[in-house]
This record gives structure tokens, sequence and C-alpha cells, in this order.
């Protein structure tokens, strides 16, 4: 555990085992066995998700998740994001987010831009509702689970696109 008032500009690779972070840390890699959790008032630089678990409740600077899982929890915010594999559910904030190919985004949070680059946004926890600021759809599969009509985001999953909203003509 790190706690508040402790700062570690350095780099940290969590391979087994949990870090807690209620301070400050410069990066961090969760690989294979190991889990990061940011706490509610922690601040991590940047994460790379290679195997693991990530859940963020405080704030995470720039994420790739290339395998493993990560969860940004509601109050939870992280910058920009590039998903290359596995799951990122956002049910607080991201910066702007990339969904590659073999990459998937789901919860029910916001996100600023968000670009499908072959990935897939599955909107919800089963269901949902995302919220982007912009959304470049143009490039990547759409997962929706659907219910009786009645309320977005409570009986069936849904986004809700702000400004922009950019499909592909096929």
């Amino acid at each position: 555990t790190l706690s508040a008032n402790n700062t570690y500009a350095g780099t940290t690779t969590v391979s087994q085992g949990l870090l807690k972070v209620n301070g400050s840390v410069g990066s961090v890699t969760v690989s294979g066995g190991g889990s990061l959790l940011v706490d509610s008032g922690g601040i991590v630089g940047s994460t790379t998700v290679g195997g693991g678990t990530l859940l963020v409740s405080g704030t995470a600077g720039a994420t790739t998740v290339n395998s493993g899982t990560a969860t940004v929890n509601s109050g939870g915010t992280i910058g920009s994001t590039t998903i290359n594999g596995s799951l990122l559910s956002v049910n607080g904030s991201a910066g702007d987010v990339i969904v590659n190919t073999g990459g998937t985004l789901g919860g029910s949070g916001s996100v600023q831009g968000l670009t499908l680059n072959g990935g897939t946004v599955a909107p919800g926890n089963s269901p949902g509702l995302l919220t982007a600021y912009e959304l470049n759809g143009s490039n990547g599969t759409f997962q929706f689970q659907l219910g009786a009509p009645t309320t977005r985001g409570t009986t069936y999953d849904a986004i809700n696109v702000t400004t922009l909203l950019t499909l592909g003509a096929n």
C-alpha cells in the first residue's frame, strides 16, 4: 500500500499480488496475476495493463489495456486510453478512448472521444448507458443488450453521443 502523502515518481511493475495506491505513483505496469487498485484520492501517472487487473476509483493518467481487465469505478477518472485487447469498463470518466481490434469498451460512464479502430463498444453493465462527447464508429462493432423498450440504459443498452457521431456507410 502506498498511503496518502507518499509519492513514488518511478516506474513500478506489479506481476503478482496487489498494489493499493492512496498516494501517487509515476507509472505502473500490471502483468500476470498482479492487481493495481487506485483508491479514491490516489493518483497514477500512467498505466499499462498486460494481464492482471486494474481498478480505478481515483485518478489514472494515460492507460493502455493489452490484456487482463480494467475497470474505472463511479467517481474514478482515467486519461486518454488505448484498448488493444480485453475489456475496459468505464463507469466513471475517461479521456479519449481508442478501441483497436480485439478490444472492447463497456460500462455506464462517460468518455470524451471514442474511436473504434476495429474494436467493439458494448455499453452498459448488463444493461447500461454509455455517454461519449464524440463517437467515430465507422470502423468497429456495436454490441447491445436489448430488452423491453421502456427506459434507455435501464432495460436496454444505449449510447448517448452529445456532439458528433460518425458511422460507416456499410
